[in-house]
């Protein structure tokens, strides 16, 4: 990654917790590595006392909440775990025209288990541009409403951001050449970007080779999964920075597509990564030998660039 932005340099990444990494306790010891967890629909789900002993096993330390529900907040009552709360696409355009429901919600998820409960951000939204597309321009406005409520609330310490996707950008490779899709970076980017800079917040981005990978017949394998191989690697034309891995040229291209907007001051947190355990027919790279090795790869990569 781009060591000349060292302040881009990821505060936490947030990896599947899966069987296949669960030997990996010492490495999450070291470094900053969270996980992501949402109950199943279908049920089934283990309980919230034995979601938050198995976190404790492998010492993580944050954790993202993707259904935020009141029970599950309240069972990380004390445990100082740190927490990314992610509200569902459907809030954005009910804050965005509602100052006084985002306080509300606000107030009763995080506020009144404060400081019980160590909430640290809050994810308004996730791939609105590409799921509902027609809430784009209600976002920044639920965000903001959400802000103020965290600053009426005291809450000065809770950040509120929205996740973004990789395919917001135009492309990877070269990283110095990145850039937001042309519809979305002045009229959506851009001036959240000027939000998150204003109040000290993170640029949340999912970051997912495998949808690259299967896209660009060029990636070798191995380049995506961390093999080390000869002549695995690309080179930056421009910086001439070498990558010897594709989660690399993908952090840096958002890194680099912030930059063009003018935001080289803002923090980005990959809020998830993976590799798909299985998949439909002609995807025969996706399958749990494969994800196994893209999560112990990444665990690794992320423990000696630290």
């Amino acid at each position: 990654m781009n060591k000349k932005n060292a302040h881009f340099f990821l505060p936490l990444v947030l990896v599947l917790l899966t069987a296949t990494i669960s030997g990996q306790k010492s490495v999450f010891a070291r470094i900053p590595i969270g996980v992501n967890y949402a109950k199943h629909a279908h049920g089934g789900n283990p309980s919230p006392a034995a979601v938050i002993s198995a976190l404790r096993s492998m010492r993580i330390d944050r954790v993202r909440l993707l259904v935020p529900d009141l029970d599950l907040i309240q069972a990380f009552s004390y445990t100082g775990i740190s927490l990314l709360l992610c509200l569902h696409n459907s809030y954005v355009p009910r804050f965005a025209s509602n100052e006084s429901e985002a306080y509300t919600w606000v107030r009763d998820h995080v506020a009144s288990r404060y400081p019980r409960i160590r909430v640290v951000m809050l994810s308004l939204g996730s791939n609105v541009l590409t799921l509902s597309p027609d809430l784009a321009e209600f976002v920044l406005p639920a965000v903001q409403n959400v802000h103020r409520a965290l600053r009426k609330l005291g809450l000065r310490h809770v950040s509120v951001s929205t996740t973004a996707s990789f395919e917001a950008l135009t492309s990877a490779f070269p990283p110095s050449g990145a850039q937001f899709h042309q519809f979305a970076a002045q009229s959506f980017f851009a001036p959240l970007l000027d939000f998150l800079s204003a109040t000290n917040s993170s640029f949340l981005v999912d970051i997912c080779p495998y949808d690259l990978f299967r896209t660009d017949p060029e990636i070798p394998i191995g380049f995506a999964l961390f093999q080390e191989e000869p002549f695995s690697f690309r080179d930056d034309p421009v910086t001439g920075i070498r990558y010897r891995n594709l989660f690399d040229v993908m952090v840096d291209a958002v890194i680099n597509g912030m930059a063009a907007l003018g935001h080289d001051d803002i923090p980005v947190v990959v809020t998830e990564t993976g590799w798909p355990s299985s998949g439909g027919p002609g995807e025969p790279e996706a399958s749990l030998v494969y994800a196994e090795m893209y999560n112990r790869g990444l665990v690794r990569h992320l423990a000696e660039s630290v």
